[in-house]
């Protein structure tokens, strides 16, 4: 019989968790008996998941009558602990910011994880207040193991917990690249004009992390130099972004909108950009290096397996004059150096293993 294990997350929509989650469950399903609990049980992701894998929705009121809904969230919960209790050898909060996935978490078993995915040092400003509070409403002192995508993402929270130390761990996401690989070959309707550099952005439209007005202000001067963009993405910023293309005259830059399928078109493109404010550590870094496209960014992450930098990616810094040094990269002949993925994901695979098996 298969050892039973449960994670908790908010939907199954597309984005770079979602896709992680995905390749995770995947993954372990023939080892292990899963239980995916979701916020909501949505999204186009859910109908790639192995139909081994055991699919739920919390049940949560939304009622706008305040005592009902605490009341009956209330009761469900409690009843959800009682049945639950310990059933699981191992039980993962997948949503960093979802607090119910905390408490049924803790509940389910003994071996606790709580998973973080992003940098939520610089997301709330370094301000120690905030960032104990966060952390404080999703419980993270109670787990087992706190686990980080990023070795930066880790040691910025150390500064905080210091008391925490031993219980944090990094364990990127996996990469499924044989996956990337083949739908990288499916035909789109789009063709790179040679007579441009093509950027490519793939990622939320959100600006509190991203900062695609930065990027917006980039492809402003780069028009000149014949640097075009294509972004992919969705999300609650889009309008304010279309906004300013229309009003600067941004005829550089296409905004393509969701695609379940993004690889063609990065497959097309020179190079990958993204001009985070902060970020965990960016699936599609790995994607942008398993397809031979340069990478453009203003931060370095890295976990023990692969290290975004300077030797294999153009890290530019806000403060300067950055046009320049981004055309030069553009037009270099810039060697890679190959990347053993199956490697990669074999390593952490057995660290994720490990920490599920732990006693």
């Amino acid at each position: 019989m298969k050892k039973k294990i449960v994670f908790f997350s908010n939907t199954m929509n597309i984005g770079g968790m979602e896709k992680a989650l995905l390749i995770l469950l995947n993954s372990l399903c023939n080892e292990y008996e899963i239980t995916l609990f979701l916020k909501k049980k949505e999204g186009v992701l859910l109908n790639k998941l192995n139909s081994n894998i055991i699919i739920k929705e919390l049940k949560t009121s939304e009622s706008k009558n305040i005592a009902y809904r605490k009341i009956y969230n209330f009761l469900n919960r409690q009843l959800w602990i009682i049945k639950n209790k310990n059933k699981y050898i191992f039980s993962c909060n997948y949503a960093t910011y979802l607090p119910i996935g905390s408490v049924l978490a803790l509940a389910a078993s003994r071996n606790s994880l709580l998973y973080v995915h992003s940098d939520y040092y610089n997301l709330y400003n370094k301000d120690k207040t905030l960032i104990n509070n966060f952390f404080d409403s999703i419980r993270m002192t109670q787990f087992k193991n706190v686990a980080f995508v990023s070795e930066e993402s880790k040691k910025n929270i150390e500064h905080i917990y210091p008391q925490l130390k031993k219980k944090f761990i990094v364990l990127n996401n996996l990469f499924d690249y044989k996956t990337t690989l083949s739908e990288s070959k499916e035909k789109i309707n789009y063709k790179n004009d040679k007579k441009y550099e093509q950027l490519i952005y793939i990622g939320r439209l959100e600006e509190e992390s991203k900062d695609i007005k930065y990027l917006l202000k980039l492809m402003k001067s780069l028009k000149e130099y014949n640097v075009n963009l294509i972004m992919i993405g969705n999300g609650k910023d889009k309008p304010e972004y279309e906004k300013i293309i229309n009003m600067e005259g941004l005829s550089n830059v296409r905004m393509l909108g969701e695609k379940e399928n993004p690889y063609p078109y990065l497959k097309v493109s020179d190079a990958l950009i993204l001009t985070s404010n902060f970020e965990g550590f960016p699936v599609v870094f790995s994607e942008a290096l398993l397809l031979n496209k340069k990478i453009i960014s203003t931060i370095t992450v890295s976990d023990k397996y692969l290290e975004i930098d300077k030797n294999n990616a153009l890290i530019i810094n806000k403060k300067e004059d950055n046009i320049k040094k981004i055309v030069d990269y553009l037009n270099s002949k810039d060697a890679k150096k190959a990347l053993d993925f199956e490697k990669i994901n074999s390593g952490r695979m057995n660290d994720i293993i490990n920490i599920i098996n732990a006693k």
